[in-house]
């Protein structure tokens, strides 16, 4: 049977399948844009991946399966991508096992990074500037090998600074470890000749700098830093990114709220009038607060005395 009669008699299984559990799709491809959860779909696109041959239809199952959490695909995954020679579908692949953040991989990612992959090459005549093959399957491996948040990724990270083309992604895995001593090994890429690597390396040490400032404090005071995310978010009112002095408090919140309520004297007290911002934007805009923000639960500042104290009846 050619490749193309067995890659369609598959795709009919596999439609059949889906239809039986609630999916009746034309295509696989229908679930790559798909924002609601499809639970009962992944077994049955996982289970296809290594029966299909062609590129293309492996890589829409492969992006199909790209869903947070979704450890069950991880070891046909890793396996696909030790059978693979195409780097575009390597990349996917080490893209899907980013997404997944199965942070129990940092032997097998580490493995296939200094491995000496076989990658079909470019043809001779296309453009000068692309990324060599071999490297671009590896860009997205540095991203998954950083979200397991394992120190043993961190040497394999910081030699991939010093691989040409594969300085940024290597960053993007650094990322994930909020250490000040990589601030040394970061430095060099802010020089770097591609300005997306140079910006990202600035951003990195400007979070890095501010995580020292912030457990100085803590330090100080003999507690237990309490460091939110760039992502975490915190309840504001008027006047805060306008620069005027202000109060705030760290309450407990659930896990995406970092706690934190900060409030100008423009607040009048109604709740309703407080808005949320990702807590990368107090960073940005109030960088004198900073060195508060670390101060762990039931803790309060005020700018206008540079006072801090802990708040008993905040527990």
């Amino acid at each position: 049977m050619s490749s193309s009669r067995k890659t369609k008699k598959l795709s009919q299984s596999m439609l059949l399948e889906l239809k039986a559990v609630g999916y009746e799709v034309d295509d696989p491809s229908y679930f790559v844009e798909r924002a609601k959860p499809y639970k009962d779909a992944l077994p049955i696109l996982l289970k296809y991946i290594p029966l299909v041959e062609e590129t293309f239809e492996k890589d829409v199952l492969i992006r199909a399966s790209s869903v947070k959490g979704n450890y069950q695909a991880v070891p046909v995954l890793l396996d696909e991508y030790k059978k693979s020679s195409n780097e575009s579908l390597m990349w996917t692949i080490g893209n899907a096992l980013w997404l997944i953040g199965d942070q129990t991989i940092v032997g097998q990612l580490i493995e296939l990074l200094e491995s000496n992959i076989k990658v079909d090459q470019l043809p001779d005549n296309m453009p000068e500037g692309l990324q060599s093959p071999e490297k671009a399957a590896k860009e997205t491996l540095l991203w998954a090998l950083g979200k397991t948040r394992d120190p043993k990724a961190i040497p394999v990270l910081k030699k991939y600074l010093q691989v040409e083309g594969l300085e940024g992604h290597a960053l993007e895995g650094l990322k994930y470890f909020k250490d000040p001593d990589l601030i040394p090994f970061v430095t060099p890429l802010l020089t770097h000749q591609k300005s997306w690597v140079r910006k990202n390396a600035e951003r990195f040490i400007k979070s890095l700098k501010r995580q020292i400032n912030m457990h100085e404090l803590c330090k100080k005071l003999n507690v237990a830093c309490q460091m939110p995310s760039d992502e975490t978010l915190v309840a504001v009112s008027e006047g805060v990114f306008e620069g005027d002095l202000v109060q705030g408090v760290r309450y407990k919140m659930e896990a995406h709220m970092s706690g934190w309520i900060i409030t100008s004297d423009r607040y009048n007290g109604d709740v309703s009038t407080l808005r949320t911002e990702h807590m990368k934007h107090i960073f940005e805009h109030r960088p004198d607060l900073v060195k508060y923000l670390c101060l762990p639960i039931g803790w309060r500042f005020d700018t206008s005395r540079d006072d801090f104290w802990f708040d008993q009846e905040i527990i």
